[in-house]
């Protein structure tokens, strides 16, 4: 059970879920696996979704009287409409009457309505706007419109970063930065400066994959923003697993196109997914934040990192390339 949760605080987020989920189309019902992976995974007790009981935004709002509580629930309430490939009109209308009860207005409420009304390149624009002060490297004080001309200069190709980066096939085996190399190696991956490269943005997210211990299908970058959505402190998070849910799972470019992804319908495995963000939780540092740096954390094996963050129930180390990446049409 999460810090601070009580088993009534827990079922009445399930109910509030299923609640959702029911005011939908009911020949849709990828939700369920949503609400029982949630009360595995995240609050630790096992559910029959059939037998929880009928709730009300004012019943959940009386039972979360901690600030950390509603917000966390309604990320989860907004994560429902997105559990089927389509979103629903009458699921995203009761989110918005929970979220009114519980006096919570995250952005990721506020793109779940532009995503019902398709503005999605409006979404676009305020998503990238948020994140470039919330996904940055250690150090880095530039404004967004350098970091992108520095990234545009990366994919070109910029041998001087590359050199930074080759040393790491020699460190020792098991640690990160001799993972990060040889999955990189692995996947055909260009290295930050190679031509073609996604650039030093991703190194911290390509990080979490290889912490976290979730791959590079489309399902695997769900479960991994899911981990990203539990490790962030702030509502941000949770907008980097809309984006990849937009792209694996709704079948919506959201972007991929632009760095070699194929946009898939479908991909979601909800119990992975809660699996992540239940290991995001629990995480205690932001590996995708300002005040961790991939270079003091390089030559330290990956095992004691994961000891030192609290991510916990991730075995092994070196990971396979999946047989159906998301670069693939597959």
């Amino acid at each position: 059970m999460l810090d601070g949760w009580t088993d009534e605080s827990a079922t009445a987020t399930l109910a509030a879920m299923t609640d959702v989920g029911q005011s939908g189309d009911s020949d849709h019902d990828g939700w369920k696996a949503l609400v029982a992976a949630a009360g595995h995974h995240v609050f630790g007790f096992d559910v029959e979704v059939a037998d929880l009981p009928a709730t009300s935004p004012d019943q959940l709002a009386a039972a979360l009287a901690d600030d950390r509580q509603r917000a966390l629930a309604t990320q989860f309430l907004v994560l429902v409409p997105y559990s089927d490939t389509s979103v629903e009109a009458h699921e995203v209308d009761r989110v918005d009457e929970y979220a009114a009860a519980l006096g919570t207005s995250p952005d990721t409420l506020t793109d779940l309505h532009m995503v019902r009304k398709g503005h999605i390149r409006r979404l676009m624009v305020d998503y990238f706007r948020r994140a470039g002060g919330e996904v940055k490297m250690k150090g880095d004080e530039r404004g967004l419109l350098r970091r992108t001309y520095d990234e545009i200069h990366q994919y070109v190709g910029d041998s001087k970063m590359t050199e930074r980066y080759l040393p790491l096939a020699d460190y020792e085996p098991g640690t990160l930065g001799r993972e990060f190399f040889d999955f990189y190696r692995a996947r055909g991956f260009s290295l930050p400066g190679e031509k073609r490269s996604l650039g030093e943005e991703v190194v911290s997210h390509d990080c979490t994959h290889i912490l976290s211990g979730f791959n590079t299908d489309g399902a695997g970058e769900i479960n991994v923003a899911g981990f990203e959505a539990g490790m962030k402190k702030s509502d941000f998070g949770f907008e980097l697993l809309l984006e990849v849910i937009l792209d694996f799972q709704m079948g919506i470019d959201f972007g991929v196109q632009f760095v070699g992804y194929k946009s898939k319908v479908g991909e979601m495995d909800a119990d992975q997914m809660m699996l992540g963000i239940h290991r995001g939780l629990g995480c205690n540092v932001d590996t995708m934040g300002p005040e961790w740096d991939f270079w003091d954390a390089a030559p330290q094996p990956v095992l004691d990192l994961r000891a030192e963050y609290n991510i916990i129930g991730v075995e092994g180390v070196t990971m396979a390339p999946p047989a159906h990446p998301a670069t693939s049409d597959q």
